[in-house]
């Protein structure tokens, strides 16, 4: 199995920027037993922006995790999702957060 990553950032101004990420994990096979099968490619897609305030003394960055909500591949022969370790199956989050610096 293989994991990458891929980000993609813009700044128009200075104190404004916006990040895009794609994290990729690769197709794979399954054999257990008699019970053979293939887990297609799964792409997680996250997006954030940074805004600096206050003369950039503070940073608000704000976002969205698994923008499409894709789920990740389904274990039929373990009737379970796959290993947990290379799949993200927490669904859509949106976060925001604050840093100031003194």
């Amino acid at each position: 199995r293989w994991r990458n990553n891929a980000t993609l950032s813009y700044a128009p101004t200075r104190g404004l920027s916006f990040d895009t990420i794609l994290t990729t994990t690769g197709s794979s096979f399954k054999e257990q037993g008699a019970l053979k099968g293939k887990f297609n490619m799964y792409t997680r897609i996250d997006l954030a922006a940074n805004i600096g305030l206050f003369n950039n003394s503070a940073t608000l960055r704000i976002g969205v995790q698994d923008l499409v909500g894709e789920n990740p591949p389904h274990d039929r022969t373990a009737n379970q999702v796959t290993v947990s370790s290379l799949y993200d199956y927490t669904g859509t989050r949106y976060f925001a957060s604050y840093r100031q610096t003194f």
